[in-house]
């Protein structure tokens, strides 16, 4: 062990508030940076009546087109609830069960691979959000039951190293407790 070193002190500043300039000193990946400046948005659907009190599927479709053969892709997506998603109908993400203490955590993206399930061409980006209705913690009232917001970001690089972003934004359909094949490319 070193000997102790005598009590000092040092300070640092800028005095003029035009002097506070700077960015966080960190490695990212050129994908986290374009998921972070994506603008993906919270999203969600227009509700619907007979909600409340009850556990809700909240889900979101978003049809797009790929120019090009797929390198790699990675779906981020969050909720208030859990999330499920689906690509092209096959399921990426489950959602997880209500835990004991009867409280989902929510704002942090779920990152899963989809790189085999997208193709040239016409595809599919399904994504459900369930929401627990639960007896404790906060009460349930028909608007928040109704109103779950979701977040997704599909990052896409393709074959010729170009990368395609795919957001969640106001042209999405959403739906609440949608019937069933609303995951499937046939759905209307």
């Amino acid at each position: 062990p070193y000997p102790e070193s005598a009590v000092t002190w040092w300070e640092m500043g800028l005095m003029q508030p035009s002097e506070w300039r700077g960015q966080w000193i960190s490695f990212e990946q050129p994908e986290e940076k374009a998921i972070r400046e994506s603008g993906a948005v919270w999203i969600t659907n227009d509700g619907g009546a007979g909600a409340k009190g009850s556990d809700t599927q909240h889900d979101f479709r978003y049809e797009f087109t790929l120019p090009s053969a797929v390198r790699r892709a990675h779906l981020y997506v969050t909720g208030k609830g859990t999330d499920s998603a689906w690509v092209n109908g096959k399921q990426v993400l489950t959602a997880d069960p209500l835990p004991p203490y009867k409280q989902m955590p929510w704002k942090r993206y779920k990152e899963v691979d989809v790189t085999s399930q997208l193709q040239q061409g016409s595809n599919l980006l399904a994504l459900g959000v369930t929401l627990y209705a639960t007896s404790t913690g906060s009460s349930f009232t028909t608007a928040t039951v109704s109103t779950t917001p979701m977040s997704a970001c599909l990052y896409i690089e393709l074959a010729d190293g170009s990368v395609k972003l795919i957001r969640s934004d106001e042209s999405w359909k959403s739906m609440l407790n949608a019937p069933q094949g609303w995951t499937t490319q046939s759905f209307e």
